[in-house]
């Protein structure tokens, strides 16, 4: 069952309460449940800020049957496109985090907070993990919607996701779970186990739970019917010369300039590829436009759909706490964590794309193309291969996260007070290999000659340690320790804090008592980077890496913070209440910032209530975007010089002359509890969020686009062969963007107590984006109901939603969950029809995905149970819509879009929770 969220403002009577009861079922038979605490703000308990908030119970992430948190997250419709590790695809730093991102402007612009503290980071660009915390101990996820660097801190730009653990556990609680798709991939494995009790006669509490997660990897599309249609996007270089879009999406959409075994892409032996055993065979070309084409051979080989539809990952997380009262009055707290997480897959494969040139005297040339090379007069021929017999490049991210904190509470009249100190690391080791590519020693390798004294096939370099390889054929690669590695980087972040807030009610007026909070905390974030030789190699064009993929390089820098705020709330009137807060941050690399709060509460009538804030918000560049010396992937961009799509490197540069981002952000909403309708409870909310100074890189598709339409400061950017075509494009991180969006959230609740002998409830979240756009030196881009990554560019759907269906008859419970993605279009700056930047096709209907649940709690005791519980996840095992990004890397490599589409199938879960 999936409990009602409920939104700060709501009047806490009776009645709301009745509506919580989902929530509070956690509560075993016999034990009181814990009293829900919501706030929104930094103020004392009671004292609801403005902000929207909606709040998920411990039932609620219970019932949802979550191998991770984030899945519970995706069922708030606010949150845009989740890192997962349904997403992760080809990333160059691997995947399996999950990341919160509110309202598509990117999970950097929303702040994690455990206990209402900061965590230490489990990537460089300063996001949390939120897999860190075990699930059992959650006691609720508040997710704030809508601005709130005042109250909480820099990088709450779109809203803050807050987990509050359980203040008190008595007993052993558990869960173990499994779970598998309909094809027999993905398998889970989920194992929690949470225990407390008390001490010293009630004067100090322990706590501690685990997480055990294995999530089993899912192949590329071709294991679902879906992928084998091969839809793909292509890019027409012949427009509008020979009538046809300038884009286009068909299925059969293969390479016409790659095989697994080799293919001659130009000259008069064009056509040829390479079978087993050193055979010839001709290849068929279909329809091409340029390095793609309609139908012919190369079924199921195209290099751009061939991304992993779900990352292994195996992870644990572990995480005790104690408090003891040293006085009535005093308490000491301590908590301790750490966690260990790998995540494992492949990347893509090695691949020449139509650019690795033979020599006629190549030892290893089937000696029937030679003779036709020497028949045409040929020195040398060109080839294209995927090197599917070195398989795709394996990757191992490991993260391993540490972190202690240590304080003191009080209560010293109206006031309490806190203080503490906290120290985090977090390790994270990525290793591409040991199949990993070294470019140069492979050209080294490609380059085999007979030696003429010995007979020996050899290296014509003579490089020291060189291995010849053979190159024809699919099959004849092996890896080899000349050629082959594994590129290496690891970077460890520490961070330490030191935190104190003061809250409480010093005084009261007519209309009811005035709360208060103040605080200051000390930040000191560090990060240091290593990374193999190989990747710190400069190549001979200028770009730096000597592997095909990975190839980071070191970095190394300190961002130290020093922050105060202050937040209050008063009563003006009877019913009307004001909120504000300020806060003033300095940064030890871009000065001093100041974000501010106010809001205001009214409440008319009995069960309706509106709200607004108004607030100024900032995000700090992270140490990424800060010191990132360097690091590289591939991705495609079109080349006029050559008149095709090529593969280049694009180089990623941080910069520490950044400054931070500023947002202003409204918000106004209202909620209704009618009297005339009992338990019925709905709310609307508005937001509006526009950020400056945004921190961005235009991207390499931009930046080629731009410098070949004549723009020269685009050109900057990009480092050209002596031919005139692109070598690599360098994107520097610069203040250079802004970003708005504005949209409104919808709440519906609903229960009905005496139905058919049960409890029937229903709930209703929907989000209705009304804006979202970027501005850059490019131009406006307006990313509203995107639904692809073209140009490596993601937007959001317009509509989102998820309706829950619940009833509960003494120990039997079933459910139902609808999630609603509405119509939208492939890319939004394309358009069906004819000229410049057309389609043939732009829309992407409406998808309706339906999760059944069911449970059923056996008693054993007054305070013993188990309960049995199955979900099936996209139970009419729907195909996602065909929408291709036809790019390389991350998300990209895929016929679908996994952040807003299921490309799993139906999956089925099944499980047992137990209380001790």
């Amino acid at each position: 069952m999936n409990p009602v969220p409920f939104r700060a403002g709501y009047r806490l009577s009776a009645a709301s309460v009745m509506l919580l009861s989902s929530a509070l079922r956690a509560a075993q038979p016999g034990q009181p449940a814990e009293q829900i605490v919501v706030t929104g703000s930094r103020l004392p308990a009671g004292f609801k800020a403005p902000t929207p908030l909606t709040v998920l119970g411990s039932q609620a992430i219970e019932d949802r049957s979550p191998a991770t948190m984030g899945e519970v997250l995706q069922q708030i419709p606010s949150f845009g496109p989740m890192d997962s590790p349904n997403t992760a695809g080809v990333n160059s730093r691997g995947g399996g985090q999950i990341n919160p991102d509110l309202r598509g402007l990117g999970s950097t612009r929303t702040l994690v907070l455990i206990n209402g503290r900061r965590h230490v980071p489990t990537a460089a660009t300063g996001s949390v993990d939120v897999k860190v915390v075990p699930t059992l101990l959650v006691d609720r996820v508040e997710v704030v919607t809508g601005g709130a660097s005042a109250a909480y801190g820099s990088d709450a730009v779109s809203g803050v996701v807050n987990i509050v653990l359980k203040k008190k556990l008595t007993g052993i609680r558990g869960t173990v779970q499994g779970g598998i798709s309909e094809r027999g991939d993905g398998e889970e494995h989920r194992l929690s186990l949470a225990a407390g009790t008390s001490f010293a006669g009630g004067h100090g509490r322990v706590m501690a739970g685990f997480d055990y997660v294995k999530i089993g990897g899912i192949g590329t599309q071709l294991t679902r019917s879906w992928g084998l249609r091969d839809v793909g996007l292509i890019t027409n270089p012949a427009f509008p010369a020979n009538g046809l879009p300038n884009f286009i999406i068909s299925p059969n959409v293969h390479s016409a300039i790659t095989t697994p075994g080799g293919l001659i892409v130009s000259g008069p032996l064009r056509g040829i590829a390479f079978g087993p055993f050193g055979t010839t065979y001709n290849y068929s070309f279909g329809q091409v436009f340029g390095s793609t084409m309609i139908g012919g051979h190369g079924v199921d080989q195209n290099e751009n759909l061939l991304a992993l539809l779900g990352t292994p990952i195996e992870s644990v997380n572990a995480l005790a706490s104690a408090k003891f009262d040293l006085t009535p009055d005093v308490r000491l707290f301590t908590e301790f964590s750490g966690g260990f997480s790998d995540t494992g897959g492949a990347s893509q494969e090695p691949r020449d794309r139509g650019n690795l040139v033979i020599r006629r005297d190549n030892a290893f040339l089937p000696a029937a193309v030679r003779d036709l090379m020497i028949a045409n007069n040929l020195q040398t021929i060109t080839i294209g291969r995927v090197s599917n017999d070195i398989g795709k490049i394996r990757l191992d991210r490991d993260d391993a996260t540490y972190e202690a904190v240590a304080g003191l509470t009080g209560h010293f009249g109206a006031w309490t007070a806190d203080a503490s100190v906290q120290y985090g690391k977090n390790i994270y080791d990525l290793d591409f290999g040991p199949n990993n590519r070294k470019q140069l020693e492979y050209l080294n390798a490609v380059d085999a000659v007979v030696d003429q004294t010995t007979g020996q096939i050899v290296c014509r370099s003579r490089a020291p340690g060189c291995i010849a390889v053979n190159v024809f054929a699919d099959g004849s690669l092996a890896v080899n320790p000349y050629v082959n590695g594994t590129a290496h980087f690891r970077l460890v972040t520490t961070q330490s804090v030191a935190a104190a807030n003061l809250r409480g009610t010093p005084f009261s007026t007519w209309a009811g008592p005035v709360a208060l909070a103040i605080g200051a905390e000390a930040r000191r974030d560090h990060a240091l980077g290593t990374s193999d030789p190989i990747s710190q190699r400069v190549n001979a064009n200028g770009s730096v890496g000597g592997w095909i993929l990975g190839n980071q390089l070191p970095e190394v820098g300190t961002i130290k913070v020093f922050e105060t705020y202050a937040e209050a709330q008063a009563p003006i009137a009877r019913g009307l209440d004001l909120n504000g807060a300020v806060r003033r941050t300095h940064y030890s690399l871009s000065g001093t910032v100041y974000t501010w709060k106010a809001g205001a509460t009214y409440e008319p009538l009995a069960g309706l209530r509106f709200r607004a804030t108004r607030s100024r918000d900032i995000r700090a560049p992270n140490i990424s975007e800060l010191f990132e010396n360097g690091g590289s992937s591939n991705t495609n961009v079109f080349d006029p010089v050559l008149g095709r799509s090529v593969q280049i490197r694009e180089i990623s540069a941080g910069n520490p002359n950044l400054e931070p981002e500023k947002a202003d952000t409204l918000t106004a909403g209202a909620s209704f509890q009618p009297s005339f309708v009992p338990r019925l409870t709905a709310s609307i909310d508005y937001y509006d969020i526009k950020i400056k100074d945004a921190i961005a890189t235009l991207g390499a598709p931009t930046l080629a686009q731009g410098c070949f339409a004549g723009n020269a400061l685009y050109c900057q950017s990009i480092t050209f062969n002596p031919d005139g075509s692109i070598a690599f494009i360098t994107n520097t991180r610069l203040n250079l963007a802004q970003a708005a969006t504005r949209g409104v959230d919808f709440e519906l609740n609903y229960s009905q107590p005496q139905f058919l002998g049960g409890r029937l409830s229903a709930k209703l979240l929907a989000t209705r984006v009304l804006r979202l756009t970027s501005t850059t030196p490019a131009g406006v881009q307006d990313r509203l109901g995107q639904v692809s990554n073209f140009n490596r560019t993601g937007g959001v759907p317009k509509w989102t939603a998820d309706a829950f269906l619940d009833f509960d008859r003494g120990p039997a419970h079933i459910g139902l969950q609808a999630r609603f993605v509405g119509p939208d279009v492939f890319s939004t700056i394309l358009h069906e029809g004819s000229g410049a930047n057309s389609i043939n096709r732009n829309s992407v209907p409406a998808f309706l995905y339906l999760n059944p649940s069911a449970s059923y709690r056996l008693a054993l005791s007054r305070s013993r149970s188990v309960e049995l519980f199955g979900s099936i996840n996209n139970v009419l095992d729907k195909d996602p819509p065909m929408i291709p990004s036809g790019a390389a890397g991350g998300i990209n490599e895929s016929s679908t879009n996994g952040q807003f589409y299921d490309v799993v199938g139906r999956f089925f879960r099944f499980g047992a929770r137990f209380t001790l």
